[in-house]
């Protein structure tokens, strides 16, 4: 989904102009970096945004042959919701059952929560004489 896909849907949702919604997310992301650079955890009911730290390595150039250090550096980790590790699995569920064809299947996979698999058949063998 891309920015103008996501505003769309909000305005169409909410009933706010284009213009709005794009103010208030452009407003949303610089008070996620400000909260990020301040070593704060942002929680937006999608998830949480941190600061991490990524230790330096020795990095290869294939094409001069040439070994260097990269340097530690910052970086924004995300972890996702359990809401939406919740739908993503309940998806996954769905999925998996559809393959399988059978609507009691899905029914009972969403009731006990596991994830059904498909079994293969083994075809038998005949040694040669």
């Amino acid at each position: 989904m891309t920015q103008n896909e996501l505003i769309t849907l909000i305005s169409n949702d909410t009933g706010f102009q284009y213009k709005t919604v794009l103010t208030i997310l452009r407003k949303l992301a610089v008070y996620m970096a400000i909260g990020v650079e301040n070593d704060e955890e942002c929680l937006l009911g999608i998830g949480k945004f941190a600061m991490q730290l990524r230790k330096g390595r020795m990095a290869y150039n294939f094409q001069t042959k040439e070994k260097y250090t990269l340097p530690s550096y910052y970086a924004v980790k995300y972890t996702p919701s359990r809401y939406i590790k919740k739908a993503l699995n309940k998806k996954s569920i769905e999925i998996r059952a559809k393959e399988l064809e059978s609507q009691e299947t899905i029914q009972d996979a969403l009731e006990i929560g596991v994830k059904p698999t498909k079994t293969k058949k083994r075809k038998s063998r005949k040694k040669k004489s």
